[in-house]
């Protein structure tokens, strides 16, 4: 895929659009161990409780399970979310979704002599296709992580990186959270009231499934 015609518009693609997911999740992305350090820690100060519990979601790997129109749709809900004008850099939201159906309808990839195309989701050796996954998970859990910030709750979510060195694309992924996307929050009432919350996360599309640990302590990030 890395040699694909397609490869240079999903580039550009990624340098658009990365950025404004960035900018939109900075406050709740854990970029790695020092950073969850410090971000809870400031909001552990003055919400951590006795009867705190905590809860790590692990979400599987989806990236090529999800249907393209519904990662379209997630795309642009969430430019028209963070673009006031309509428009990015002089290109509008109809011509960023356009092109990134183009790219998504045409990742085609040959492999021992035969020629394949993605019908769902896409390679996540391509950032692109890291980046529209985040925006659709981002999609996926306003409603859940609106309620979080309601209740005052921690919420952060960790995703692996990819790393490019010597023209080689080079996986960095601790051995516990191979090909997921991990979340760690706080839950101050009654855990009653959480599992109502969790259910409705797990079945609001049949493409991700979530596991959950919940306790007075879960291992996280070593």
């Amino acid at each position: 895929c890395n040699h694909s015609p397609i490869k240079a518009l999903a580039s550009f693609l990624d340098d658009l659009l990365r950025p404004l997911y960035d900018k939109s999740t900075q406050s709740t992305t854990l970029y790695n161990g020092a950073d969850f350090i410090e971000k809870f820690v400031r909001h552990a100060d003055y919400t951590l409780l006795p009867k705190t519990h905590f809860v790590k979601i692990q979400i599987c790997n989806f990236y090529n399970m999800v249907s393209h129109n519904l990662i379209c749709e997630a795309l642009g809900r969430f430019l028209v979310k963070v673009l006031d004008t309509g428009r990015y850099q002089n290109v509008s939201i109809d011509t960023i979704k356009q092109l990134t159906e183009l790219v998504l309808h045409n990742n085609i990839f040959t492999y021992n002599g035969h020629i394949y195309r993605y019908v769902k989701g896409g390679p996540i050796s391509l950032p692109l296709i890291r980046t529209l996954g985040n925006i659709y998970l981002y999609d996926w859990q306003t409603s859940f992580v609106s309620q979080l910030s309601y209740n005052e709750e921690f919420y952060g979510r960790l995703y692996f990186f990819l790393f490019v060195l010597k023209k080689q694309i080079i996986f960095f992924v601790s051995y516990f959270d191979r090909y997921y996307d991990m979340i760690i929050m706080t839950w101050q009432p009654k855990i009653e009231k959480l599992q109502p919350l969790l259910d409705e996360l797990d079945q609001k599309h049949p493409d991700i499934r979530i596991t959950t640990t919940i306790g007075y302590n879960v291992h996280f990030l070593n």
